[in-house]
């Protein structure tokens, strides 16, 4: 049985996920980037783009940063277009949890107290 996190999921994410999964057209984004509010509580929007280039994709997720500038972690979605020939074009949606390398661990209190 698994146990709720507390974390919020904004309304402005859910919109935007809706918009990836189910849009059509010019106007479906390529990728939606989400982060977890500096407090801890919510996750919410931090990119949309309907950019598709890859490249883009890759250089919005190494520019997140937080409010103090420090790089941070971010989870994001991004719709991968494929061409299969005769059989046409199709797409799938890819979840991507980006960590970057200087990204610290946090060890609670409770964890360093049950592996002593």
């Amino acid at each position: 049985m698994s146990m709720p996190s507390g974390v919020v999921i904004s309304d402005e994410c859910i919109t935007a996920s809706r918009s990836l999964r189910f849009g059509r057209g010019p106007q479906k984004p390529r990728f939606v980037i989400y982060k977890i509010s500096d407090d801890e509580t919510t996750v919410e929007l931090c990119k949309s783009s309907r950019e598709p280039d890859y490249k883009a994709f890759r250089q919005s997720l190494c520019e997140t940063a937080d409010s103090t500038g420090k790089l941070m972690p971010r989870y994001a979605a991004y719709d991968v277009e494929y061409d299969l020939g005769e059989d046409g074009k199709r797409s799938r949606l890819v979840f991507i949890s980006w960590v970057p390398q200087e990204t610290s661990l946090k060890v609670s209190s409770t964890t360093l107290s049950s592996t002593t």
